[in-house]
């Protein structure tokens, strides 16, 4: 089954390296640099199955965007991906049920195998923080 996987991250960089890794899972990649994009979109279009999202994002919040997909009441998993792990975003985002928070840079295997468990379990309890760099 193909996947829709929805990327929000500021550095165009590391979307086109995310967009590869999910590409070679044939996984479809919805890559957006800011949140309001994503917002936009998500009002118009069917939604992603995970959501992998930065914090640091320059429009909004990425607490504002993972509340607004619990207001949306849809159930797309979020993984954060941050370089600040212990940041106050970072740590306020836990309670937005987050299905896990990496820390930058994150190697491919752990991302697909958290978007894996992420798309089988759906959104769930605050879980983890994974700060080990591989």
């Amino acid at each position: 089954m193909c996947h829709t996987i929805a990327i929000i991250d500021h550095d165009e960089a590391i979307l086109d390296s995310a967009r590869l890794v999910l590409e070679g899972e044939d996984w479809l990649a919805r890559l957006y640099t800011k949140g309001k994009e994503f917002v936009a979109d998500l009002r118009s279009s069917v939604p992603p199955d995970c959501l992998v999202l930065d914090p640091d994002l320059p429009d909004m919040s990425g607490l504002e965007v993972a509340e607004h997909v619990a207001h949306t009441q849809l159930q797309i998993p979020i993984i954060v991906w941050t370089a600040q792990p212990h940041s106050f975003q970072a740590t306020e985002i836990l309670h937005a049920n987050v299905h896990v928070i990496f820390t930058k840079p994150v190697a491919a295997e752990p991302l697909i195998k958290e978007i894996r468990v992420a798309i089988k379990t759906k959104p769930r309890a605050p879980t983890r923080v994974v700060t080990e760099r591989r």
